[in-house]
């Protein structure tokens, strides 16, 4: 036996409505939730004061703890969307819509899900990132050029299985600069006659992975290191060096610029 009041069971997904003046949900500063009506439905919005806000019309954005900013599939703490800003009003005040219909957009595709930018802050593209760490996060449907209708769907893409698209072998004395476009790689290295020297990428792409392996038991003797190109480190620093035999290290590049060893 299920309980059911007013006709709604327990489990049920329902929309919530303006009833007689009820208040609405406590927003984040603490003020009332507003339904208020959208076009041929009902969103939840607020007014939000907030001094050089910086935001625009259709800006997805989060809440930072002490502001609203743009929200950007970077990281999954940058992707948690709380609305979309429905109208501004000045430098210092907007409407935040955190559910329902927003109106008064452009260039949307009727019919599209979109899902929050990764190379934009505060975008949206109906295509979802593929990025390693980058969230596949959906914001909206959009219902005609101009409407939206606000959604909040997460699809899980912090993982990564590491394909290896191109294994080299470097044989020392010998330097080398890995190249971007190859992906993910395996740079097995000879240094029994010289040391190996392996540069990262340029413009390396978030989530590329770079495997260093000593395959011939000599980095006691000559080492092989991996250098960061301009603009980036190796675990905090400008370089790592592989001084034991056999020794092998992977290194995955973050949005920081940061190699990350493992």
């Amino acid at each position: 036996m299920s309980y059911q009041k007013d006709g709604v069971a327990i489990g049920d997904l329902v929309q919530l409505e303006d009833v007689g003046g009820s208040p609405g949900l406590p927003a984040v500063d603490g003020s009332q939730l507003l339904n208020v009506p959208g076009g041929s439905g009902t969103s939840t919005s607020q007014s939000v004061a907030q001094t050089g806000h910086g935001l625009a019309l259709g800006d997805m954005v989060r809440y930072n703890g002490i502001a609203y900013v743009k929200a950007q599939a970077t990281t999954l703490a940058n992707s948690q969307v709380v609305g979309m800003v429905s109208a501004v009003a000045d430098a210092d005040n907007f409407t935040l819509t955190t559910a329902g219909l927003v109106t008064g957009l452009a260039g949307q595709t009727a019919g599209s899900l979109y899902y929050l930018s990764s190379l934009s802050a505060g975008a949206a593209l109906a295509s979802a990132p593929t990025g390693y760490g980058q969230p596949a996060r959906a914001v909206y449907i959009a219902v005609s050029t101009t409407s939206v209708i606000l959604v909040s769907e997460l699809e899980d893409n912090t993982s990564k299985t590491l394909t290896v698209t191109a294994e080299t072998v470097l044989t020392g004395p010998t330097t080398h600069t890995v190249n971007a476009t190859i992906g993910d790689c395996f740079l097995l290295c000879n240094a029994a006659l010289g040391a190996v020297t392996v540069t990262t990428p340029a413009s390396p792409t978030v989530g590329q992975i770079i495997v260093v392996k000593d395959t011939a038991a000599s980095a006691l003797t000559n080492n092989i290191t991996l250098t960061a190109n301009a603009g980036q480190t190796i675990d905090g620093g400008a370089s790592y060096t592989l001084l034991s035999n056999r020794e092998g290290i992977m290194a995955r590049y973050c949005q920081s610029g940061d190699w990350i060893l493992f």
